[in-house]
């Protein structure tokens, strides 16, 4: 049900050119490439360095001051973590794709005039 649901929203979006124009602005398409690498490393972020920060604060500080202060702290490190990934994936497919470039269409040499 789920997936047929998805695909039904994808028809949707794919045939409604006002959707699309909609959904095609620059914060939505930066929102976009910031989700893989965030998903990717959400968690393993939230298990390491949320935890132990927490733990750590938590000594210190009440309850709720150490939760603020690690959804604060978090939230910036998912971030720059999906911004920085978001960079080194833009720069790999740039090499990929002039590597393929390269290998499917060589260039033609011309021979020196003499």
């Amino acid at each position: 049900v789920h997936t047929l649901a998805g695909v039904l929203v994808m028809f949707g979006i794919i045939a409604n050119q006002g959707a699309g124009r909609v959904l095609n602005v620059r914060p939505l398409l930066f929102l976009g490439r910031l989700s893989f690498p965030i998903y990717l490393f959400h968690f393993p972020l939230l298990c390491s360095l949320g935890c132990g920060l927490f733990l750590a604060l938590r000594e210190v500080t009440s309850y709720s001051g150490s939760t603020i202060i690690v959804a604060i702290i978090y939230a910036a490190t998912v971030l720059m973590t999906g911004l920085l990934l978001t960079r080194v994936d833009e720069a790999w497919g740039a090499w990929l794709t002039r590597m393929t470039d390269s290998l499917l269409m060589p260039k033609a040499r011309i021979a020196p005039v003499r």
